[in-house]
């Protein structure tokens, strides 16, 4: 009789984990960000006479962040950390940097003022500041609800007031505002430093910022022009006139 054995093997099986940390990176090398940049920069050589050249520094906080500057003049943008920027017309120009990494993304906005070239000759000795007025910036926020007074008013360097007046906000109203004087004179000290302070009679916040006319001047066709003025985070434009 022949016997048959069965004889048992024995198996082994080998499992393979792969690891990772808890936010799923496996290269220590490249840690993920988690923080969106901050943007911000400075500015240098603004309210130059037009041509001028412009200087931008970023100085935006964050990790591997990605730059583009819009410079408002309708040119092409920037991606650098430092930048600058030739505006050949004067005016007003809002610039906007706008940062970006891989946890999100961060604007700044500030503005450039870009002086008109004076004209070659004039005989003007006189200026003076027309009925309407338009703010493009406030230095404090509309109401929320009812009814606030705002008063403005221009002095020259003197103390005395060469133009004034006062207007109703609300919550409904939206900038620019447009505003008007009670009154404008006619002043000689058209190189001197002239002030206009802004004040909210309801709240009691105010803002102020100083400029001299003759950074200011006509253009050869017209005695009367408008020109964006900023300072101190208020925003006009302000019409001056002048004569001879």
């Amino acid at each position: 009789m022949k016997t048959t054995y069965l004889l048992p093997f024995l198996f082994s099986a080998f499992i393979i984990f792969s690891c990772s940390d808890d936010d799923g990176d496996t290269n220590n090398n490249n840690p993920v960000i988690t923080q969106p940049p901050v943007a911000n920069f400075n500015i240098e050589n603004d309210n130059c006479v037009a041509p001028c050249t412009v200087n931008f520094t970023s100085t935006t906080i964050g990790e591997e962040v990605s730059l583009n500057w819009d410079f408002g003049d309708g040119g092409s943008a920037g991606t650098e950390t430092s930048i600058s920027r030739t505006y050949d017309t004067y005016g007003y120009y809002e610039v906007t940097l706008t940062a970006l990494n891989a946890a999100g993304t961060d604007e700044e906005v500030k503005y450039v003022t870009i002086l008109e070239n004076p004209p070659v000759s004039n005989n003007y000795s006189k200026v003076f500041f027309p009925s309407s007025v338009t703010f493009t910036l406030l230095p404090f926020d509309l109401p929320t609800s009812g009814n606030h007074i705002i008063t403005y008013n221009i002095k020259d360097d003197l103390g005395q007031s060469v133009a004034s007046g006062d207007s109703y906000i609300s919550q409904n109203d939206q900038l620019p505002l447009n505003f008007y004087f009670d009154n404008a004179i006619h002043s000689e000290r058209i190189d001197q430093t002239f002030t206009l302070t802004l004040n909210n009679t309801t709240t009691g916040e105010s803002g102020n910022f100083s400029f001299v006319p003759t950074d200011y001047p006509p253009d050869e066709f017209n005695n009367c022009g408008e020109h964006n003025i900023v300072q101190n985070g208020l925003g006009v434009l302000l019409p001056i006139c002048w004569e001879n």
